[in-house]
């Protein structure tokens, strides 16, 4: 592995992975794409404003900022705002479970997949930002983390562990 300088501010702002970031974020949080006040709409329904595809670009670009240690340029009120939204998702697929639908209706299986899905590539954006070096103390969101861990648990026991695994199949 060869370690990777960090970049200086200026020259993180002239990136083109930084401005492609900001794209991202500012596509988000525009009024015609995400209203603000994420807490009475769905976010990961069929249709909903941030797109699977926008969703795993934003964490491709957030991967690359954390590579390059430019996160720590990105104001800490974007990266907060960010941080609600993706946590809303996570909360939104936490409780979202395969198991329940693999013999179900095709079309309910489908939609809890993406709802899964969803989440875990919020949940992968979140981490790659709070484990890049750097960040600002106030961006260390406790009701973030304990999403992502309640979530990736739910996920395991309901999800995983009963395909794997008998004795947890007719658990509830």
């Amino acid at each position: 592995l060869v370690p990777v300088p960090k970049l200086s501010t200026e020259k993180s702002l002239n990136n083109s992975i930084y401005k492609r970031f900001h794209q991202f974020v500012k596509k988000i949080f525009r009024k015609n794409e995400l209203s603000m006040n994420i807490d009475d709409e769905d976010v990961t329904k069929p249709g909903s404003k941030i797109h699977k595809l926008r969703l795993e670009d934003l964490c491709v670009e957030i991967a690359k900022l954390k590579a390059l240690k430019a996160m720590d340029s990105i104001s800490s009120k974007t990266i907060i705002q960010l941080l609600s939204v993706l946590d809303k998702i996570i909360g939104d697929g936490a409780k979202v479970s395969l198991a329940a639908y693999l013999e179900g209706n095709k079309q309910e299986h489908k939609l809890a997949l993406e709802k899964m899905t969803y989440a875990v590539d919020a949940s992968l954006s979140v981490l790659h930002i709070l484990t890049s070096p750097g960040m600002h103390k106030t961006v260390y969101q406790e009701d973030v983390i304990d999403n992502i861990i309640l979530f990736t648990k739910f996920q395991l026991a309901n999800t995983i562990f009963p395909v794997y695994d008998s004795t947890y199949r007719n658990c509830e």
